[in-house]
This record gives C-alpha cells, structure tokens and sequence, in this order.
C-alpha cells in the first residue's frame, strides 16, 4: 500500500467516529435550486460536519427535499446526482468529480450520437436504394419532366443550392463515402471541430480511406445523367412557372453569393485531381453536415455537394415540429400524454414564480402593453442568477412539491435546457404531470427507496451547456447599469461562455435584459469567437489595431493565436478570396456579415492554405468604422434592442413596401429614441495575402440621460444612412416582388 493510500485510510478512521458523535442523525429541509457551495454550506450546519466540495463543482444548481435523511444517505443520492465522489478530509467530507464515471458518461455521449448518426443514415441509404440512378429514364424522374427544377433546388446549409436527398449525385456520394467512414468518425467531431478528409491529403487532413473511391467513380458516372436529364428537363420546362421561384433573380442571388455553379448542373471539366470531405456538427440543431468538394488541378472547385444526419439534440431540434403538407405550416408535435400512473395536480407557485410565469416579453406588441415594466421584486431576482438561481423559480417548486406528494426524498441537478419549461405559452395553471412530462426529455429522473433524483439524461453535455450563473448577473447588470450593452462587457461574459443560442437558461435573461447579445442578425453579425478574441486584446495592443496596422500572430498570446485559429480553422470559418469579397460590396453591413461564405477556390479551405497551421508571419487587420444608432425609450417588441442603420433601413422597407403590409402592420412605431454611436469592428484574419477570414462586431454607445428625439426628427447624416441602406435591400434579388413567383400570366383575349 503507497503512503499515500496509507494516510488516507489513517485519516478516514481518525475521522469518521469524531463525525458520528457530532452528526445529528437525521435532517429535513427544502431548498430550492442554490449553488451547490451554497447547499453545503446549510447542511454542514444542519448536521454538524464540515461538507465542501471542489471549485469545477461548486456552482452546480442543486434542489433539495429532505425529511429525517441520514448523512450518509444523503452523500451517496448527491454524489449519485452530480457524477460525483467523497474524499475523507481532517474536518469532514468533500465532493469532487468522480472522473471514471464521467468519462463513461462522455463515451455514453458519443455512443448515443454515433447511434443517431447511424439511424439517420440507414434511411438516407434507403431513399438512394429506392431511387436508383442508372440510366436517362432515370435522371429524368429526379427532376420530374416539364416541371419547375430550379424550384426543387432550393434549400441546403451555407447557402448551397441542392435538390432532393435521393436525386442529387454528390449527396448520393457522400452517403456512399460515410458509410464507409462510419458513424463514429461523425459521432467523434465535436461542435468546435472542423474535421477534413482528403485523396492526397496535407498535415491538416486525415486520408480518405481507398473504400471510398467506388463512391466517387459511382458519382462522375451519376453526374453526367444528372447534367443531361436537367438539359432535358429545361428544355421541356414552360416559359413561366406560376407558382415557382423567379429563376432570373434566383441566378441574380447565386451569383451575389457564389453559388451559382451549383444552381444548374454542369459536366465536369476534367477529371477530379483531389476529393475532399469536409465534417463539422451543428451545435444548435445536433446534426453533423458533411461537405464534398471536388478539386480540379488548377486549384478550382469542380463539384461540391452537402447531406446533414441527425446526430441527437440540438438546442433546436427538429424532432419536436412537424410539417403539415396540406397548409405548408410547421408547428410544436403535441406533448405526450403524462402517464397514467403519475401523480398529477397544480403546483402552488410562490408570488415570485407566479410573476416569472406571467411575465412575457411577447405581451409588448399587444395592443396597450407598450408601458408593461418587469415588476420590481422579480427584475432585482433576475438580476442576481448567482443569487436567485435561473432553475429556482417553478422547476424547483414543481419538483419539491411533487416529491411532497410522492412522499419521498430528493436530490436533483437539472440541465439548464430545462429552464421556461414552467413558464409555459398560456397563463393557466401549472400541472405537475405534465412538467414532468416536459423535463424528461432531458431529464433522467428516477424513484426507488424512498427517494427521487433527477439529473441530466446526457451529463456531459448538461456540464459543456451551463450558464456561468456569476458572468451572467455581471453582464446583465452593466448593461441595466449603462443603459445599453457595451462590447467589453459583452467579451467578458463571452471568454466564460458559451453563445447564448446554445445556452436556455442565459437565452431567457438575455432576451429580457439585453437582447442585442442575441440579435444575431439584427446588426450583430455575431461571432463569438472574434468576441473572445476581442476581450483579450489588451489596450495597447487595441491602439495598435485601431492604426490599421496588420499585426502578426506571432506577436499574440498563446490564448489569442488558439482563438484566431478557431476563427480560421473552425467550423464556422469565413474564410475568403479578397476579390470575391469585394463583389460583395452591394450588400448592407449587416448581410455581407451573415452572408454565407462560398469559396471557388481550394485556397479558401484552410487545411489546404495553412497545412501547418496559422503562420507568424501572417496576422490579423482591424478596420474601425462609427455610425449613428438608436434606443427606443418605450418599452415595445424593441425596447431593448439598439438599432443602427442597417436594422432601421430594414424595418422602413417592410413598412413602406406593399408586399409586406401584414408583416408591418404587425410591428410598433418606435415614437422616441435616444441616439447614440454604433462602433463596428472588422476584423481580417489573414491566412495568405488574398485570402482572409473577415469577422464583424458592434459596439454601441448611448447615454441613458440623453435627450429623447422622435423618430422623425433624427439628423439629416442618421436619416440619409437608413434610406441609403433602404435603397441597397431593394437592390437585393431576394427581396424583389417577384422572386418568389411571377403568378400566372394574364389571359389572351
């Protein structure tokens, strides 16, 4: 026995009798979701013995119901609860990750993912068998003859333009190539990974297996029908397609975007010098894309195709809608009924949770609800997450009382995602069956021996999802404080979380408190990783950026040079020929941000460009421009939001156009506003001297004391901006009248 297993067992024994004679036996107490420092810290006084636990655990959110539980019983459901174990100290117990168990709860994880992965490409690979590709005939019944097949076109990640799962040539192909990767090599990618498999492959890429060439000797031979059956079809095609898209503007749109070579199947010029298969995983709709690309020898892209396959759980999952086809709408798929044998009733709410239940954002664009305040007692509540717990309100009081009911014990550590499950659409009561309903689908709850414990179905997630309770209340409050969210703030709160969209419990305080952090679109063009890299950027290292000067990443820390890999690596990687870029031009600021990046070039796929990773002798370029911007003072469905020229040019086309009438009958005027300054930042991270990865943020700046100024009073620089922005969206094809169909032709008399 090592002398160190040796003094521990010393220390158990010395120990535990002095903690029997000084614990009471028993404990009964309820408390809703507190840290778990908080928690123990009650019961070491409740039972007399020092309870304490390490620091990556002592913010977990624990809810307890306790009546007459021993210690020891209660350590064994905590540590059962929060993937936990016991160490023996001098002065009591602490609780510290039980690392075995968790990392069988990581390889659970990627078992489930690999399982879901396999199961959605079983169906794909029965919709190829079903819809084979041999012969003209065939090719032709993909597209359907004499139809609309640009219509059929649309749709796809990053902007590519594909047709249906089972006629496409390049999705076909990629099924083919993943099933002889296999599941696994999809399920290991994780959400910031960007995993690239090549023919040929550079330092920065892992081979194709030789299984796969069958696939992509398969796939030349379908492409080639493929290209021929869409001569034949337009061809057959009538001149106008009454309820279709406008092809005319949807080329205009490829070509704005860059994918135009994938709107109209066209022969291969040449023969594939290098195949490439891009994989990277969706991190809100738990999907896995895999991205083909076929490079000729000139460095061009010859062919590229995307398919996606269900990997589990996003933030946004597409298993809990579904689509009618009769009325084109998608809704919620009704909830399950609760078990028959569940114990039901209505959770008695405090006054507290009852205003958390009641209050609703939506309610500002109802007709007299433009004054609505966020009452007092629960603004300061949610002001303070690391106080008031984002789980403590009805989750925690559903489960006390359900567990009172039951008459049973708990411990329980639920996900995040969880969060606004007891704050339902309605304002009727709240069941306790069907909460629990709810929460299982992320909940693993379970009831033997006089005792409920619920955690996470899949606690490795659960753990890479919660919200920092701490950097969340101090982000919330500065913007409450200044009146609006600056971007250092904004980068704080970014270097200890995760984006917002990936985390419920911080979406809900964010949408209420400071909702450009969620705008996303809405003039943010948010990149969270440039928001990080932003907030380590010390001050003169910012004045040095601010000059316009290219500052090398050999001079950044090793934190920044892993962030500006992310950024040029990653999977959401922007990276851009210069010169395609400035094509681009004709978009406002806000949709070039968004716009996706669609290269033509293998010099615009990193692991190609920068085999060894990024250069020092490359860098990163800051260019810095300042705009008007404006806060409404009245609370409205944007009270909150600052909005600069780009999101005002928009909101004045939708009400000045007269194909969008209903949608801006539906929005408020925004009467008085404060107006401020909008500081963008545009961040270059180059990868050669041509080719670059171009980021956005905004950082908006307004004095809460200002003087309100109408609407229709702003100065003639704000005004001109809006309407010059106007006049670039209706340049756009995408929002032209007729893009999304002509409508049939009058008749000829």
């Amino acid at each position: 026995m090592s002398n160190r297993w040796f003094g521990l067992v010393v220390a158990a024994i010395a120990v535990t009798p002095a903690i029997a004679r000084q614990a009471p036996k028993t404990v009964t107490l309820n408390a809703v979701a507190a840290p778990l420092k908080v928690q123990l810290a009650t019961l070491s006084k409740e039972y007399g013995v020092n309870l304490s636990a390490s620091p990556e655990m002592n913010s977990e959110p624990v809810i307890l119901r306790l009546k007459d539980v021993p210690l020891d019983v209660l350590k064994e459901r905590l540590a059962k609860a929060t993937s936990g174990r016991w160490d023996v100290e001098k002065d009591g117990f602490r609780l510290v990750a039980d690392r075995a168990e968790r990392n069988r709860e990581f390889n659970r994880t990627q078992a489930i993912r690999a399982q879901k992965i396999s199961e959605s490409l079983k169906k794909k690979v029965e919709q190829l068998n079903q819809n084979p590709l041999r012969s003209a005939s065939d090719a032709d019944k993909m597209f359907g003859s004499g139809k609309n097949s640009v219509g059929l076109a649309i749709g796809g990640q990053g902007g590519a333009v594909r047709s249906n799962i089972s006629g496409d040539p390049a999705t076909r192909a990629i099924i083919r190539m993943v099933q002889v990767l296999g599941p696994n090599a999809l399920a290991s990618v994780e959400a910031d990974e960007r995993v690239v498999y090549a023919t040929s492959p550079t330092r920065a890429q892992r081979a194709l297996p030789g299984a796969t060439q069958s696939a992509i000797a398969e796939l030349l031979r379908e492409h080639s029908l493929y290209v021929s059956a869409y001569s034949r079809a337009q061809a057959k095609k009538p001149k106008t397609a009454p309820d279709g898209v406008d092809e005319d503007k949807l080329k205009e749109m490829a070509e704005l975007f860059g994918f135009e070579d994938q709107l109209e199947p066209k022969a291969l010029d040449g023969t594939p010098a290098k195949i490439l298969l891009v994989i990277k995983r969706s991190k809100l709709f738990g999907s896995v894309e895999v991205e083909l690309l076929l490079v000729s020898n000139t460095g061009s892209i010859l062919l590229r195709g995307s398919s996606n396959f269900d990997a589990g759980r996003g933030v946004f999952d597409f298993d809990d809608f579904e689509f009618d086809p009769a009325t084109g709408s998608v809704k919620n798929k009704p909830e399950p009924p609760a078990p028959k044998d569940e114990v039901d009733f209505e959770v008695s709410l405090s006054e507290l949770s009852k205003k958390r239940r009641e209050f609703n954002m939506f309610d500002f664009e109802q007709p007299g609800q433009a004054d609505k305040k966020i009452p007092d007692d629960l603004r300061e509540a949610m002001l303070n997450p690391e106080k008031r717990d984002p789980l403590s309100f009805g989750e925690s009081e559903a489960l006390i009382q359900i567990a009172e009911k039951k008459n049973v014990n708990l411990v329980a550590l639920l996900p995040d995602d969880v969060t606004g499950f007891s704050l339902g659409v309605s304002k009727g009561p709240m069941k306790a069956a069907a909460f629990l309903n709810q929460i299982k689908q992320s909940t693993e709850i379970t009831t033997e021996g006089g005792w409920m414990v619920a955690r996470p179905a899949d606690p490795y997630l659960a753990r890479t999802e919660r919200t920092d309770r701490a950097a969340l209340g101090q982000f919330i409050r500065a913007a409450q404080t200044k009146g609006v969210m600056t971007l250092d703030d904004l980068a704080a709160y970014a270097l200890r979380n995760r984006e917002p969209a990936e985390t419920p419990a911080a979406m809900s305080y964010m949408t209420m408190f400071t909702p450009e952090a969620v705008q996303g679109g809405m003039g943010m063009g948010l990149s969270w990783e440039t928001l990080r890299f932003f907030g380590t950027l010390p001050a003169p290292m910012r004045a040095q950026m601010k000059s316009g000067e290219v500052v090398p990443f050999g001079r950044l820390s090793p934190q920044q040079q892993q962030l500006a890999a992310a950024l040029l690596f990653g999977p959401e990687t922007r990276l851009a020929l210069e010169a395609d870029r400035k094509k681009r031009s004709v978009l406002p600021p806000m949709f070039e941000a968004m716009a996706p990046v669609i290269g033509k070039s293998l010099k615009t796929e990193p692991t190609e460009v920068m085999p060894m990773g990024i250069l020092s002798g490359w860098g990163v370029q800051l260019s810095i421009q300042v705009e008007p911007c404006a806060k409404p003072t009245a609370n409205s469905m944007f009270g909150n939001m600052t909005l600069g020229a780009d999101e005002l040019g928009m909101l004045k086309f939708f009400k000045e156009s007269p194909q969008f009438q209903g949608m801006s009958a539906m929005m408020p005027s925004l009467g008085d506003v404060r107006v401020g300054t909008r500081t963008i930042y545009t961040f270059k991270f180059f990868a050669t001297d041509d080719v670059c990865a171009s980021y956005r943020i905004n950082d908006n700046a307004i004095d809460q004391n200002s003087r309100p100024v109408n609407m229709n009073n702003l100065s003639s620089e704000f005004t001109n901006l809006i309407q010059q922005r106007m006049e670039m969206l209706k340049k756009l094809p995408f929002f032209d009248p007729s893009f999304f169909g002509r409508g049939s032709e009058p008749p000829q008399n």
